[in-house]
């Protein structure tokens, strides 16, 4: 239920990118060419990699995942 809140705030939509711990962040920015694009839109409850995508637990899975997250950035309502 706090999500949703954040949802009717604004703070977050339904279906957006799945926030990451910073510290991962940090990790796959510098592993991930353009992680840090991911950002640009609003975290959401569901993701689209989460629907789409089996669980990631690599690099080359962030990778397949973020090109899922980037969906959003040419989608997404501005």
């Amino acid at each position: 239920m706090p999500q949703f809140w954040n949802v009717l705030k604004g703070d977050m939509s339904l279906i957006g990118p799945r926030p990451e711990p910073p510290e991962f962040v940090q990790e796959l920015a510098t592993q991930v060419p353009f992680y840090r694009v991911r950002h640009a839109v609003k975290p959401g409850i569901t993701g689209w990699a989460q629907v789409k995508y089996s669980y990631g637990s690599s690099v080359k899975d962030a990778l397949v995942k973020l090109q899922y997250d980037l969906y959003y950035t040419v989608v997404s309502p501005k």
